[in-house]
């Protein structure tokens, strides 16, 4: 499922590690509606860096579609981020 990117903050950590937190506004699931959500939500989410290159100032309002694998201990984490279907048909 795409999601509309809104804004995105890179920094370097305090161990000199560089890092890019994206910020996607989501539609809530339907789990979450039956128990009181409406309206939208904003994810925020540590990409691999990897990816970092991909997030520039022209993303912001675009649509994109995350990546999962496994990560530290077998937990899912983000490994990739694509353009979504939206953006493709442009």
């Amino acid at each position: 499922m795409s999601a509309l990117l809104i804004g995105y903050r890179k920094f370097v950590s305090k161990k000199g590690t560089s890092c890019c937190i994206v910020s996607f506004i989501n539609d809530y699931t339907a789990f979450d509606c039956s128990h009181g959500a409406v309206g939208q939500k904003v994810d925020e989410v540590f990409l691999p860096e990897t990816c970092h290159g991909l997030i520039q100032p022209d993303s912001v309002g675009r649509y994109y579609e995350l990546e999962y694998g496994a990560g530290i201990g077998g937990r899912p984490a983000v490994t990739g981020i694509h353009l979504g279907p939206e953006e493709v048909k442009k």
